[in-house]
């Protein structure tokens, strides 16, 4: 959700990784779809190549990336979450399906990021977010979701460039008593 800058740029880390997260040379991630407010959205359950989408998007061609294979529109983030995790062959990941929500932050209520996230754990996905919105908006709720789920919501990228300072309260924080 979101391909911005900051998407980009952990795509672009990702690729740069890649030896170091299989080390027998097979893909240890794919794309399913990518959805942007300014430059379309594209669902393939083949993958999307990573170096095509970042092109794409330079291109403003997002769309091209699309497969014939699925439903041509989808009319809101329910709907696209759905289809990509749909299109999602899971029994071919062992570790399940990851959301990376990376929309700009709503000032005033975290939205659109709440509701991704939130719409991502109640499909089933683990969540990682640079977006502060939901961190700052709904902790709590979506927290508690992610547990009830057995899913992750990591959200170290919202704060201080990823400083670790949401793990290291969690871990290693205890009150005085």
């Amino acid at each position: 959700m979101g391909f911005g800058l900051v998407a980009q740029r952990f795509i672009q880390l990702l690729l740069k990784q890649e030896f170091r997260l299989d080390p027998r040379g097979h893909p240890s991630w794919i794309i399913d779809g990518i959805a942007t407010a300014h430059h379309g959205l594209a669902v393939d359950p083949d993958g999307i190549n990573p170096d095509q989408a970042l092109q794409a998007v330079r291109d403003n061609a997002l769309s091209d990336l699309h497969s014939r294979y699925v439903r041509s529109s989808v009319p809101d983030t329910f709907s696209f979450l759905k289809t990509a995790i749909d299109a999602s062959d899971l029994t071919k990941n062992s570790t399940g399906l990851v959301v990376v929500e990376n929309t700009p932050l709503g000032l005033r209520d975290g939205q659109p990021g709440v509701d991704h996230v939130r719409t991502a754990l109640t499909l089933g996905a683990h969540v990682i977010t640079a977006n502060k919105g939901p961190a700052a908006f709904a902790h709590r709720e979506l927290v508690d979701l992610a547990e009830r789920s057995k899913r992750k919501f990591l959200y170290e990228g919202s704060v201080l460039d990823g400083l670790p300072v949401f793990s290291f309260f969690a871990t290693c924080y205890q009150p005085y008593k």
